[in-house]
């Protein structure tokens, strides 16, 4: 059975915004979500991680909730397991890094504003922060290239926005559950949020577009 898949501007947007990075830029990417929400962001998560490390660039991962980071492991099992990723051979802590789980809501993206390694003195497994290459020079969002919120929630894109774009600055886009996401286009029709990923239409709609 086939299914005809038409491409929003919403889904379109993310991926002309991923199309305008050069190889070597940082993306961060903000895993806020937790397993029950997993079949509407996981494969978004995977499609995204996969576009990365194919096209080059380099990935940070971190989460507001407890249970993301172990959903973006599960994420780059997948992205890594993929053919054209697997001739890039990306190296963690040079093109990858997870930075683990960091309680605190809004007052960690707050201080990442101003210095990430004040939230992350080590990475999800231990790994001091000067430790990684990836990171070593990554101070707060000015060294970001370009963000993405996966998000079933609080905290999740509505603090992103608030905080990391509307007063650092951060270009972001976000995937959200259905729930979640019309509450979101406030965010994308002022310009606050580059491209919108919304449920498990979303996720198919950015696997076709990047085709993965």
């Amino acid at each position: 059975i086939s299914q005809n898949i038409r491409i929003s501007p919403e889904v379109q947007q993310v991926k002309d915004a991923l199309s305008t990075l050069e190889p070597g830029s940082r993306v961060l990417i903000s895993f806020d979500f937790d397993p029950p929400s997993a079949p509407e962001l996981q494969p978004m998560a995977e499609a995204l991680l996969t576009y990365c490390l194919v096209n080059d660039l380099n990935v940070i991962i971190m989460g507001l909730w407890p249970q993301g980071p172990q959903q973006a492991n599960l994420a780059l099992e997948v992205a890594l397991a993929n053919e054209e990723v697997k001739t890039k051979d990306p190296q963690y802590g040079i093109d990858y890094v997870n930075l683990g789980f960091q309680t605190g809501n809004e007052f960690v993206i707050q201080r990442m504003g101003t210095d990430f390694r004040s939230m992350f003195q080590t990475d999800y497994t231990g790994t001091p922060y000067d430790s990684l290459p990836l990171v070593r020079n990554v101070k707060n969002f000015s060294n970001i290239d370009y963000s993405f919120n996966l998000s079933a929630g609080y905290p999740g894109t509505q603090e992103w926005v608030q905080v990391a774009v509307d007063r650092y600055g951060l270009w972001m886009g976000a995937g959200n559950t259905a729930v979640q996401a019309p509450m979101m286009y406030t965010y994308l029709n002022a310009g606050q949020l580059e491209g919108l990923l919304g449920g498990m239409n979303g996720a198919a709609e950015f696997e076709r577009v990047v085709n993965f």
